[in-house]
């Protein structure tokens, strides 16, 4: 009729029925009551649900706190070849998946968000839209993120990824595919194919990387960025537009490039830049390990290489 557990600071609780036969097992939960790092959740009505040899069936569950609430409703039969599902998040409080996970993520933040499971057993669909707001990762402080992408055979479509943070502005669309692989082997090796918008940027993103090439770089920066290659061996190709501009001795009201970063080498070229009147043209090469599945680091050994021209009988008195 009723059962209760105490694990440090989690207590649940669980009033209901059990019907068992050979084959499954038919839940009728009246009441769940789950207590855990300071909040308390509770079902606000009857859950049904089934359990078996490749079946799992809950018709409809919602967990109401003050931190949030969930909502989630369960089909899977393995005998019928059917996978089916969904996930609702409402103002649901991030930081309650530290105690779950075992892990101090302190992300914070709320997320509203629907989560729809569908497919075939071994062949899942999964399609994500929802909104985070105010959380804090290790990169950034996220004021707003906006995604809305689908997961199908291998390949993640990405209809719309947008980044509001501290750094700027973000938008990502385009596809990351790598069929035939295991959830945890999926990343590394995944192909891309995905376009970039960084609006009102801040060079300053780059100083928790302490690459030594780039420790002085400054301003804002505006930028369209193609990515190409894979999480291992990337390709980032584009055009920057930076205003204002500072790198060492060289401060700029505006300067624009093209951009190519890869495995080994970060090149800006076509660089055209000024100061009031004062005007240069040039190119920057910089030697960087790089890839998606680790910092970025910058040998201090090179090797770099520099072009400035400076047209001449050019006013230098700006600078």
């Amino acid at each position: 009729d009723s059962f209760r557990t105490v694990r440090g600071d989690t207590v649940t609780t669980v009033r209901g029925r059990a019907d068992i036969t050979a084959d499954r097992t038919d839940l009728t939960i009246d009441r769940l009551e789950i207590g855990v790092a300071g909040a308390h959740w509770r079902t606000d009505a009857v859950v049904n649900a089934a359990v078996g040899q490749g079946l799992l069936t809950v018709p409809r569950v919602r967990l109401a706190s003050n931190q949030g609430d969930l909502a989630a409703q369960i089909d899977y039969r393995e005998a019928d070849g059917q996978l089916a599902g969904s996930l609702r998040l409402d103002n649901f409080d991030l930081n309650l998946l530290d105690p779950l996970l075992r892990q101090k993520l302190r992300a914070g933040g709320t997320a509203t968000a629907s989560v729809t499971l569908g497919g075939r057993p071994g062949d899942a669909e999964l399609s994500v839209h929802g909104q985070l707001l105010d959380a804090q990762f290790p990169m950034a402080w996220i004021d707003s993120l906006t995604v809305e992408a689908q997961y199908r055979a291998g390949e993640v479509r990405v209809d719309t990824l947008g980044l509001t943070t501290d750094y700027g502005n973000v938008a990502i669309r385009g596809t990351i595919a790598n069929p035939g692989t295991a959830a945890a082997d999926w990343w590394p090796g995944a192909a891309l194919d995905l376009d970039m918008t960084i609006a009102d940027g801040d060079w300053s993103f780059v100083d928790q990387f302490e690459l030594e090439a780039l420790a002085s770089i400054a301003g804002g920066v505006d930028g369209r960025l193609q990515v190409a290659g894979t999480t291992d061996a990337p390709l980032i190709t584009g055009d920057l537009d930076s205003a204002p501009f500072h790198y060492q001795w060289l401060h700029l009201d505006r300067l624009t490039s093209t951009v190519r970063a890869e495995s080994s080498q970060l090149a800006l070229g076509d660089l055209r830049g000024n100061r009031g009147p004062f005007q240069l043209l040039g190119r920057l090469e910089l030697p960087m390990v790089f890839d998606l599945l680790s910092e970025p680091i910058t040998p201090e050994d090179g090797p770099f290489y520099g072009r400035i021209t400076v047209p001449e009988d050019s006013d230098l008195s700006p600078l």
